[in-house]
């Protein structure tokens, strides 16, 4: 049997600390911007909800991802 969700409501969790990084290079005609984000930059573990599992016959909770980082490249004319 699957999981039954209960719950889909976030907790109110903690801020998640963020970490950004950019570096822009500006030529005449472009622009390029590399940035690196990383998200929950501490790896806390934060609640995302609730759910009925039948199989074991009680509530469980999922949770967020751990840190996640973002790598982004954007050029600009």
């Amino acid at each position: 049997m699957g999981k039954a969700r209960i719950n889909r409501n976030r907790r109110k969790s903690k801020e998640l600390p963020d970490v950004q990084l950019t570096y822009r290079i500006n030529q005449e005609k472009v622009t390029h911007v590399f940035k690196l984000d990383v998200q929950n930059a501490i790896n806390r573990e934060n609640p995302w909800w609730d759910y009925y599992n039948p199989e074991r016959d009680q509530v469980e909770t999922d949770f967020q991802v751990g840190v996640l980082p973002i790598l982004t490249y954007k050029l600009q004319f």
